[in-house]
């Protein structure tokens, strides 16, 4: 009989908002007040805390006094990042390894240079908008839409050493309805094995492994027929999954 794992419950949330943006801090008082519905404790970075008129709820973010079991960041990427930057100043400067153990990809965060993605046309531009994500959106109040096609290429380049980027076309696609509104997903487009021999495994989070592990198991469902021979193994060789 095997044994049945309960998902952890949240008991604390952090939420963080683009404070230039009247939007992100409407939908940052509105989540708190959904989570404070439920009985869920909500903390809040410093600045948002003091723009929404909850200063007692405000910690510095990944305060060990207070350790949030989820984050909630609403802003464009640039506020993702500070809040990532910020979690792994905190945590950088810990001496309990354990602390360093609970955030495996925050600590060493850099800015990625390169924009995250692009609308692809189809007999127009290889960059077409509207939709862009990037800090140099061309139309910043323009929202995914089903059936848009955008790329995920993010990049970050070492002036004078060397340069690292990765690229897959992904399709927007319904995905849930809730009571807040409608979401999507991406359905990823892309059928070409990525390199694992670039991969330093440790680096990785146990789910960014499934991911990969699932999209090379589709790659080889969806190719394998397509090709014979030499080509066939290759293929085979290089959609294996990691461990």
């Amino acid at each position: 009989m095997r044994a049945e794992t309960r998902p952890r419950r949240i008991a604390r949330v952090a939420v963080v908002a683009k404070l230039r943006s009247q939007v992100a801090l409407r939908a940052a008082r509105r989540c708190a007040r959904f989570l404070d519905r439920r009985g869920v404790a909500v903390l809040f970075d410093p600045e948002t805390g003091r723009a929404l008129g909850r200063r007692k709820d405000a910690r510095p973010l990944g305060a060990a006094s207070a350790p949030a079991d989820l984050y909630v960041v609403i802003g464009g990427d640039g506020t993702l990042l500070m809040a990532a930057r910020a979690i792994a100043d905190h945590f950088s400067r810990q001496t309990n390894p354990a602390a360093l153990a609970a955030f495996p990809n925050v600590d060493g965060v850099v800015a990625l240079t390169h924009g995250t993605g692009h609308g692809v046309g189809y007999f127009l531009n290889v960059h077409e908008g509207p939709q862009s994500i990037s800090k140099t959106t061309p139309d910043a109040t323009m929202a995914m839409e089903p059936g848009m096609i955008t790329s995920v290429e993010p990049g970050l380049y070492r002036e004078g050493r060397w340069g690292v980027r990765i690229e897959n076309l992904v399709l927007a696609v319904p995905a849930v309805t809730t009571e807040f509104g409608e979401f999507l997903e991406f359905e990823t487009l892309t059928m070409c094995p990525i390199d694992t021999r670039c991969i330093e495994r440790a680096l990785l989070a146990d789910d960014e492994v499934r991911w990969l592990n699932a999209y090379h198991a589709t790659v080889r469902e969806r190719l394998s027929p397509r090709v014979t021979g030499d080509a066939r193994a290759w293929l085979e060789a290089r959609t294996q999954p990691i461990g």
